[in-house]
């Protein structure tokens, strides 16, 4: 249906930029073709020679030449045009000459050209046209009749059609025809549909529209007798959403052309589309498209460095729908090309949202579509003419991806892919046995934290109960010492001897024995009281104990006001005082002295060491008690000191 020939091979700096973008057919046989940055070439297919002629107009920027948009054939010359100059050139002695622009071609780029008869057109971003007289070798300027004021206005396309009216396609303005009358371009339309601004190329068909390829709305015929417009309807069977080149062939097909994909909408009622891909410039995109007619009846394709001559006689009529062919998966940064590969395919687990689309070399207008992923869907998707599939965040697994067309009746078979799409770690199973290993681990270490926790809280709540009974225990033996037979014994012989001799001594005395006990009685229950309180209640104690020992007995009370706000435990100062005097000689040879004192937080109650080789009534526990009692008030703890001449206890104020 078509051949291939590789300008690319035989001249390499061809693709350089957009290639081939103007042909010309030499009488015989071989080709002129224009380029965009490589000059002029001739090629002739029967011996696969390849010349290139450099341009006269040669700068840095364009060593070859400027691009030659347009190139026509005279006799033995080619004439070719290009932005600042139109240049003959003679196909037998290879002599570029160039001809003279008037002074307002010179001011303008020009972008068009056409031979019509023995008149060749420029035409640029202006409007004014120029008309060059081959035999008289002079130039003409004709106006562009147009009240656009856009400074965008040029010229795009022409078209002479076979009633010999000469067209042109003006940019924003619409279409202009030359009156031969008044020797100007008239503009007939001057509607604007969003496509024209997209138009690329502009021929006529067989039924005498004009034939326009768009970017925007792909195919698009204009009536120029209504001077209606018409998007075709064959878009949707095509597999290119835009379109650079259109042109119909001698059976009425109609040839439509982007890049390396080629669609061909058959002459007839049903309007069948023929799609297919061809095998060039697979990962180029940076060039446009060009059909070009030939004298054989052939359309030759300009494809960058390849020239495809299509042979349209050598199209099959379709009667059934083919089987669809997978064109390529997008995934989220790239493309894989399928080219109808039924192979197994295999994609990482973040490629798991893609799109599939696909195609087939001859569609219908009323052509539909439906697919399935087997391991995900459960049914058939009808796609209607929409040629691709979306899946987005499949999990990890093996899916095969079945398509079928369908027109009318007729089912076309059905083409299938396999895909793979790797699990990611987090959802693999080694992963997910490690996560509940983890998580086994983590919670028997809970469960041990737990049972250490319990442990924990279970010794302190047994420490907390020996605390308390060793609180108890304590006020317990303060209240029993307090209430010792022998103490009261002491002091009710004490008193006796007072009221005797000193009766006044005597009541002083026994209030402060009073005051004794009902302090005792007040605090049994209280965990502390305030220094100043307790001081206060061993003041009567030392004066009870001063009345019994006289000057055996030795009491000093040095204390900052400071401390008076501080918290001890109830009647510490009774009993250390008590256990000074129970476990030391008192006598007037020998007196007992004690130092009670307060520093740094520490109340100190010292005393001289003059130990008794007998102690009554001692059950060796008073200390051992009054320490467990401040382990549990406080973190710092009674400590005592003993050397060969001192005693001293230091009690922490809390």
């Amino acid at each position: 249906m078509y051949d291939v020939y590789d300008l690319e091979a035989l001249f390499p700096p061809l693709t350089d930029e957009r290639g081939v973008i103007s042909f010309v057919e030499d009488p015989d046989g071989s080709w002129w073709l224009g380029t965009s940055i490589r000059g002029l070439l001739h090629y002739v297919p029967a011996t696969n020679r390849l010349d290139v002629y450099r341009l006269p107009n040669k700068t840095s920027q364009y060593p070859w030449g400027m691009p030659v948009t347009g190139i026509e054939q005279h006799e033995n010359e080619l004439l070719i045009g290009s932005a600042k100059a139109i240049y003959r050139f003679n196909t037998l002695t290879h002599q570029f000459k160039a001809i003279e622009l008037p002074p307002a071609a010179k001011l303008v780029e020009l972008r068009t050209f056409r031979l019509v008869g023995n008149q060749y057109w420029a035409f640029g971003d202006g409007k004014q046209a120029f008309g060059y007289d081959l035999a008289r070798q002079q130039w003409k300027t004709y106006q562009i009749r147009s009240t656009s004021t856009d400074p965008r206005f040029l010229v795009r396309q022409t078209l002479l059609d076979r009633r010999g009216n000469f067209w042109l396609d003006i940019f924003p303005e619409g279409f202009a025809r030359f009156s031969q009358q008044r020797k100007e371009f008239i503009v007939t339309d001057t509607h604007q549909a969003d496509y024209e601004i997209t138009l690329n190329s502009l021929t006529e068909d067989r039924d005498g529209s004009f034939l326009m390829a768009t970017d925007m709305s792909g195919l698009v015929t204009y009536d120029p007798v209504r001077r209606q417009d018409t998007v075709r309807g064959e878009n949707d069977a095509m597999t290119m959403s835009q379109s650079t080149a259109a042109r119909p062939d001698r059976f009425g097909n109609t040839w439509v052309a982007n890049q390396n994909l080629i669609s061909v909408i058959k002459a007839g009622e049903k309007k069948q589309v023929l799609n297919f891909r061809l095998p060039i410039n697979e990962y180029t995109t940076m060039y446009s498209t060009w059909l070009f007619p030939m004298r054989n009846g052939h359309l030759l394709s300009a494809q960058k460095g390849h020239l495809v001559e299509f042979k349209p006689e050598n199209l099959q009529p379709v009667r059934r729908p083919e089987p669809v062919l997978l064109n390529r998966i997008r995934l989220n940064d790239t493309t894989l090309m399928l080219h109808g590969r039924m192979s197994p395919i295999r994609l990482k687990s973040d490629d798991n949202s893609f799109m599939i689309e696909f195609s087939m070399l001859a569609v219908s207008v009323n052509q539909q579509y439906r697919y399935k992923l087997e391991g995900y869907d459960d049914d058939w998707k009808e796609s209607g003419n929409q040629t691709n599939a979306v899946y987005t965040k499949l999990p990890g697994g093996d899916y095969i991806f079945r398509v079928e067309a369908i027109a009318g009746d007729l089912r076309s078979r059905e083409t299938a892919l396999g895909i793979h799409v790797a699990t990611a770690f987090y959802n693999t199973r080694w992963f997910k046995a490690l996560l509940m290993a983890i998580s086994l681990v983590l919670l028997y270490s809970l469960y041990r934290y737990r049972l250490r926790q319990s442990a924990r809280l279970h010794h302190f709540q047994i420490q907390m109960t020996r605390l308390e009974r060793d609180k108890a225990e304590i006020q317990y033996h303060n209240l029993i010492n307090h209430l010792n037979p022998h103490f009261l014994f002491n002091s009710l012989t004490s008193l006796n001897s007072l009221i005797l001799t000193q009766p006044k001594e005597a009541s002083t005395f026994l209030r402060k024995l009073s005051v004794i006990y009902r302090y005792i009685l007040q605090n049994k229950d209280s965990e502390l009281v305030s220094l100043e309180a307790e001081l206060a209640f061993a003041q009567n104690y030392v004066d009870l104990q001063t009345t019994r020992f006289g000057d055996g007995l030795r009491i000093s009370i040095d204390v900052n006001p400071d401390s008076l706000t501080r918290q001890i435990v109830p009647v510490t100062l009774q009993n250390l005082l008590e256990n000074a005097i129970k476990h030391n000689i008192v006598s007037d040879d020998s007196p007992l002295t004690i130092l009670i004192y307060a520093k740094n937080d520490t109340l100190f109650v010292q005393n001289n060491l003059q130990r008794k080789s007998f102690v009554e009534t001692s059950n060796k526990q008073g200390l051992n008690s009054l320490k467990s009692l401040y382990r549990y008030l406080s973190p710092s703890q009674v400590s005592v000191d003993e050397t060969a001449t001192e005693f001293r206890v230091s009690v922490p104020l809390l």
